[in-house]
């Protein structure tokens, strides 16, 4: 299984830990863009992502129900992250950004197209290098993000990760446009 950022954004990238049995050709490890930086002081927020714990939007009746085990946290990137495995399929993260909004995702490598899902405005995006994410809009200026990788075709994973994101969105705070 490999770790990948999906999209990085001007303040912040996405990780995703993975741990799966089966192993695709990659690097197992997350990953990370040097180039960017965020401080302590800019990870606290007052808005409305602030409150939300990644490792809360999946209940463990959900994580049970969905066959999945615990990958870890991660705080890395300035985001605050928690990510599942299905043993020997796929892996599962959530992401959320106190920082970065739909429109600081970068192009570069990626397949971007809209996709609202419930009542948040949303992307799905689709990496060149595997996986896929559901990019959901809390603010302009915070996102969570549902990424899926693993020994999945492109078309499995951004269904999953739109599955995924349909189970959570319900769960998040009202978007402030």
């Amino acid at each position: 299984m490999r770790g990948f950022g999906l999209v990085p954004l001007l303040a912040v990238v996405v990780v995703v830990v993975t741990g799966c049995a089966n192993a695709v050709a990659g690097s197992p490890a997350a990953t990370t863009d040097p180039s960017v930086s965020v401080s302590a002081t800019d990870r606290a927020s007052v808005g409305p992502s602030a409150a939300i714990d990644p490792c809360t939007l999946l209940t463990g009746t959900e994580i049970q129900q969905l066959g999945l085990l615990p990958s870890g946290r991660d705080t890395a990137a300035g985001g605050r992250a928690c990510s599942w495995h299905k043993t020997g399929q796929y892996s599962v993260g959530i992401e959320v950004f106190d920082h970065a909004g739909l429109d600081q995702l970068s192009t570069v490598g990626r397949t971007i197209t809209n996709h609202p899902v419930g009542a948040h405005d949303g992307r799905l995006v689709l990496s060149q290098g595997g996986g896929c994410g559901v990019y959901l809009q809390l603010t302009p200026t915070s996102i969570v993000v549902v990424d899926t990788a693993g020994v999945l075709t492109d078309t499995q994973s951004c269904q999953l990760a739109d599955q995924y994101a349909t189970l959570i969105e319900q769960k998040l705070p009202a978007e402030q446009r």
